[in-house]
């Protein structure tokens, strides 16, 4: 699958043609509609729209355990990529505690000096700053889910229709992917089993890769939060409240 970004507010162009890749022009900065510059992010002081006091990890011993962040805490652990450089990351989305395999997609030309992004079917997403795309912190998570055919915002993960005939779970607790509506106050689980759940972005960086230590988790606006960093991993989650984060496979088979 091929993003292109290009930077400026442009119209979204979907350009579809038979393959594994898609590739779509967006705006340079954009989550969700577009609308809003990550900055607006940054400025936010909510880094958690739910019940922090019963369901945040933050004072927890474990050093297993997430620190909840905003998107604009992720911005300070460094600059991002420049422009000219490419990099390799982990991608894996996680519904309820299992890893979906990810779609075959389409593809489509990127515009020379564009931004490109691509996801093979393990989970490593390459992505390649054009001198005339975005860079740094332009970089986000929402064109990483658009690659998916996902819509992320703050609680709530919604599948498109390349998600069409695709299951996660086994038996009664099947769930179909193809359409669905994830959102913040839903549950993982049938009966009495069930659990209050959230939507989520686990955040590692390569340190947080090796040692499992220093796990970063995004509530508030995943989508613009910024991707810094080759060797860092990052999950798209609708898991328990309660549940601790979990490195995508490919960064577990390296």
């Amino acid at each position: 699958m091929t993003r292109s970004l290009r930077s400026g507010r442009q119209p979204r162009v979907l350009a579809v043609r038979a393959g594994l890749a898609i590739a779509v022009l967006i705006t340079g900065c954009s989550g969700g509609d577009g609308s809003a510059e990550p900055a607006d992010v940054f400025e936010s002081e909510r880094s958690r729209p739910t019940d922090s006091s019963e369901h945040d990890h933050s004072a927890d011993a474990s050093a297993l355990a997430p620190r909840t962040v905003l998107p604009g805490d992720i911005a300070e652990l460094g600059d991002g990529i420049a422009p000219g450089e490419s990099m390799d990351l982990w991608l894996g989305l996680n519904v309820c505690g299992r890893f979906v395999d990810l779609p075959v997609m389409t593809d489509a030309d990127a515009s020379p000096g564009a931004t490109t992004m691509a996801v093979d079917p393990t989970g490593r997403l390459t992505v390649s700053a054009g001198p005339e795309g975005p860079s740094g912190h332009e970089v986000t998570l929402g064109a990483v889910s658009e690659i998916l055919d996902l819509e992320l915002a703050t609680g709530r993960l919604d599948f498109g229709d390349e998600w069409a005939g695709r299951s996660v779970g086994e038996g009664d607790e099947a769930m179909q992917l193809g359409g669905a509506s994830l959102a913040t106050g839903g549950e993982c689980g049938l009966g009495p089993e069930s659990e209050p759940a959230e939507v989520q972005l686990w955040y590692y960086t390569p340190a947080a890769v090796a040692s499992g230590e220093e796990v970063r988790m995004v509530v508030t606006d995943p989508e613009r939060t910024p991707l810094l960093e080759g060797g860092s991993a990052v999950t798209i989650a609708f898991a328990p409240v309660s549940s601790l984060p979990t490195l995508p496979p490919a960064a577990l088979v390296g």
